[in-house]
């Protein structure tokens, strides 16, 4: 299963250099998902690691097409090179947390109910909370989140749309300095982010 694992995420990272994530995922992907169960990989975990695996290749040379989308938006005294080398550390980390990932559970729901969230989260101790706007504003307001222990968690990151003010005070009050927000992430090139210590 690792051999398969490694492989297979090496060539969807190759393929990411020409191509568009939309021709990997409509063409490739479909080739190697009879093969997730031969050797009793997750496909979730294999889906999470593709989507990883195809920031990182968007952002590695030799094509690198995130970097020419920046180089076209930039100043002209901004080269590519430079560019390239603040892409290096983000490629690096995005790397390293595929292979991190390997050893987490993640927990998912086919859909989305407040109570079992707040069940699952309390059951698994889940550590790490991904969130958009409308989940975080259903936990800043919903009584039932007072019955359930969600102090395992560590970090809880919102993202996809703004997050209204009052809501976010809200939920900061209520699970304390843990909350982190960014914008920008599906791009690929760069995003904004705001921590707990600078609200």
């Amino acid at each position: 299963p690792i051999q398969f694992m490694l492989l297979s995420q090496a060539i969807i990272f190759v393929l990411g250099w020409p191509l568009e994530w939309t021709e990997i995922i409509v063409i490739f992907v479909p080739i190697f998902l009879p093969l997730l169960t031969h050797f009793q990989i997750d496909p979730i975990l294999w889906g999470v690691l593709v989507f990883v695996n195809l920031q990182a290749a968007f952002l590695s040379p030799p094509v690198a097409m995130s970097a020419f989308y920046l180089k076209g938006v930039s100043p002209p005294h901004v080269t590519i090179n430079q560019i390239f080398a603040g892409m290096m550390p983000y490629m690096l980390i995005v790397i390293l947390c595929m292979v991190l990932r390997k050893g987490a559970t993640v927990v998912t729901m086919p859909q989305f109910d407040l109570e079992t969230y707040l069940r699952l989260t309390a059951q698994y101790r889940c550590r790490t909370a991904y969130l958009v706007p409308p989940i975080a504003l259903a936990l800043a307001k919903h009584p039932l989140v007072d019955q359930f222990d969600l102090s395992s968690l560590e970090i809880a990151i919102h993202a996809a749309a703004p997050c209204p003010v009052d809501v976010k005070q809200r939920m900061m009050a209520w699970w304390g300095p843990i909350i982190h927000e960014y914008y920008g992430g599906s791009e690929g090139t760069g995003f904004v982010a705001i921590g707990p210590e600078e609200w």
